[in-house]
């Protein structure tokens, strides 16, 4: 088969450890949305976490509902319960599981978890099972490389996806995000299955 369309579920960190950053995280995410060459078909969904527990800023029509106008709608600070939202946002795309869809999540965050019920192994686990690619986007001091920053990278490399700093910059992360799924949909086929005894 051949994938034609993306699923996606993007997770924006609004917790105290990138406040100093959120505004900058948020920015990058609308021009994520509003410069992504959409298919029709294409399904983008929004979850800020911070706090006990994450929220759905929009679901399914971010293409259309997540501008300017409603960043000033999303509160920031308090404990990140990064784990809860990447298991959150696994259940939304396997939810929406199809054979011609592609899912991905795009984690922007430092990768610091203070407060998840789940564990980042069953976060994991739950990603693994979905098949789904993880884009996790660093918003962690890069001098100064954390825990945080490795969990980011095993999320990215153990489901296939990419691990970026943000402090690469707004333009090049979008840019290679895009180039990514672009040509995913081009070349990303299922081998058939094989009819020996």
């Amino acid at each position: 088969r051949r994938v034609l369309f993306r699923s996606i579920v993007v997770l924006v960190d609004a917790s105290d450890s990138v406040r100093p950053r959120f505004h900058k995280e948020i920015d990058s995410v609308l021009n994520l949305i509003s410069q992504w060459p959409w298919n029709p078909g294409d399904n983008v969904s929004v979850l800020s976490f911070r706090g006990m527990e994450p929220q759905v800023v929009c679901d399914g029509n971010c293409r259309t509902w997540f501008t300017s106008d409603h960043v000033d709608s999303l509160s920031n600070g308090g404990a990140t319960p990064l784990f809860d939202a990447v298991t959150l946002a696994a259940g939304f795309l396997n939810g929406r599981r199809r054979p011609d869809v592609w899912p991905v999540m795009i984690v922007f965050s430092d990768g610091n978890d203070t407060i998840s019920k789940a564990s980042f192994t069953s976060a994991l686990k739950k990603v693994m099972a979905g098949e789904e690619q993880i884009y996790a986007i660093d918003l962690g001091n890069p001098t100064r490389p954390s825990a945080g920053t490795t969990i980011l990278q095993r999320m990215a490399e153990s489901s296939g996806g990419r691990f970026l700093p943000f402090s690469d910059g707004a333009d090049r992360i979008l840019s290679e995000v895009m180039d990514d799924l672009h040509s995913g949909l081009l070349v990303t086929y299922a081998l058939p299955e094989s009819t020996s005894e």
